[in-house]
């Protein structure tokens, strides 16, 4: 089975229009990674085995819906189609 061992991002308060970029580490038989949160999905681009890294631009979305806590979801898949995911909290300002 696939295996989530760290991610790391630089905090979990993030900000519409802010860049931000985080890493996630895996078992080394992890083919792909995608960070989600609600509609939104975002592929993780693989740098070596078990590591893999995205960048991103958070979205606009409307000012009813900001300063709330949203899950964000880390989903790692194998090539046999096994997936595993490890949610976390964020505020999205």
């Amino acid at each position: 089975m696939p295996e989530i061992v760290k991610i790391i991002l630089p905090g979990n308060i993030v900000s519409i229009g802010e860049t931000v970029s985080g890493e996630v580490i895996t078992s080394s038989n992890v083919a792909s990674v995608e960070v989600k949160v609600g509609p939104y999905v975002w592929p993780m681009q693989k740098v070596a085995p078990g590591e893999f890294t995205v960048s991103l631009v958070v979205p606009h979305i409307p000012r009813a819906l900001r300063r709330r806590t949203y899950t964000l979801e880390v989903l790692a898949h194998n090539t046999r189609g096994d997936t595993v995911t490890m949610s976390l909290p964020i505020v999205l300002h």
